[in-house]
């Protein structure tokens, strides 16, 4: 749990400071690696097609993921 949360970290303040991020992407935004483990993304940045159950409340806003309250 806390290597995710480092990670998390990492990733935000490197695209806050303008940085890539350092996972190489292939087609759909996974990494090479990722994709041969079988990873299917489900939030493409522009919808919320990916995603099964409760979607309402959420939103794509300028490719992320926002919780609008009823």
């Amino acid at each position: 749990m806390r290597t995710a949360a480092v990670a998390a970290l990492f990733l935000l303040v490197s695209t806050v400071l303008g940085g890539e991020d350092p996972r190489p992407a292939t087609a759909g935004g996974v990494s090479e690696e990722e994709a041969r483990e079988g990873f299917v993304p489900i939030f493409d940045g522009k919808s919320l097609s990916g995603w099964r159950g409760a979607t309402g409340g959420y939103r794509a806003e300028n490719g992320l993921l926002v919780c609008t309250p009823k």
